[in-house]
């Protein structure tokens, strides 16, 4: 078989037996801003990754990787929305924040800039959420934790993705933001007295893998291959919360069943095609050398 020429930027070649990704096959700023995901719109399918036959997803160039063996977890809903983001941003993905008892959503809103996909704020709209109490239901017309609308900004820019993204590219983001809600608990003589969680977040992104893939779509037809960027994301977030001045009662947060000072560390392999700002296909693992696999996302949008 004749071989083809791989390039990035130009400057790197590598002879590859099946594929070919020239300088205009990458997400740049150009490409990418042509695709901007659709507002109002769900996406990201969860696959049974128990039922499905799965190839081995290797790092390195020149891979192939056939998943027509997919099967889909019907029972669970695509589990992002693309919202309508605030000015100035382009757009925004909501962000599911599940802390024990207390579970609500915010908006990481986006801006394309030169140097890639930047996020500079978290979004929230107004929610209530009731309080739960040890045997008893809670007073749904007091009760309640409330966040108003807002947009918290980080303290540093969080980089999603870097413009061009190309085989060999390494990025780093570290930031902290801040949500604002208010407690009113008629036991306990709050009346909507504020409190803040706190989330510090870090994430490490490589870019260690191309090649070409093809899925099972949800609606049973197999696409063609398509070319793609393997991206391997190392996340690790800590959250606290905090009550008026202070950090927040150890009764309190026992009420709320919240763990304070709580880390996570999450481990993924996004899989991004050319021009999308959104993966094809999105693996999380429990342990940084990607050795069990715990959930799998397939992007119906694009």
């Amino acid at each position: 078989m004749k071989k083809l020429i791989f390039t990035l930027c130009c400057a790197l070649s590598v002879s590859v037996a099946f594929a070919r990704v020239s300088p205009d096959s990458v997400i740049s700023a150009a490409n990418a801003k042509s695709h901007t995901p659709l507002i109002g719109t769900d996406y990201l399918v969860k696959v049974d990754v128990g039922a499905s036959s799965l190839p081995s997803f290797a790092a390195g160039a020149n891979q192939l990787w056939n998943l027509s063996g997919l099967v889909y977890d019907t029972t669970v809903h695509p589990v992002v929305t693309r919202f309508l983001p605030d000015f100035p941003y382009n757009y925004a993905d909501s962000v599911h924040h599940d802390f024990s008892n207390l579970h609500y959503y915010s908006k990481s809103q986006t801006l394309y800039v030169t140097q890639g996909l930047i996020s500079s704020a978290q979004g929230i709209d107004s929610q209530a959420l009731y309080i739960p109490k040890s045997g008893a239901a809670p007073d749904n017309n007091v009760d309640t934790i409330i966040f108003r609308v807002q947009s918290d900004l980080y303290n540093s820019p969080y980089k999603k993705l870097p413009f061009p993204l190309v085989f060999g590219t390494a990025w780093n983001s570290d930031f902290t933001y801040s949500q604002n809600f208010t407690l009113t608990d008629a036991v306990r003589h709050y009346a909507k007295s504020a409190g803040n969680v706190i989330i510090h977040k870090t994430e490490s992104d490589k870019a260690q893998g191309w090649g070409l893939m093809k899925i099972k779509e949800p609606n049973d037809s197999t696409s063609k291959y398509a070319e793609v960027v393997q991206v391997k994301t190392i996340t690790y977030e800590r959250d606290s919360f905090t009550f008026g001045a202070t950090t927040m009662p150890d009764t309190l947060l026992t009420l709320l069943g919240l763990p304070q000072g709580n880390e996570i560390r999450t481990y993924s392999l996004n899989f991004y095609r050319v021009g999308r700002i959104t993966p094809l296909l999105k693996l999380n693992y429990a342990d940084s050398d990607l050795t069990t696999l715990v959930s799998a996302y397939v992007d119906t949008l694009n």
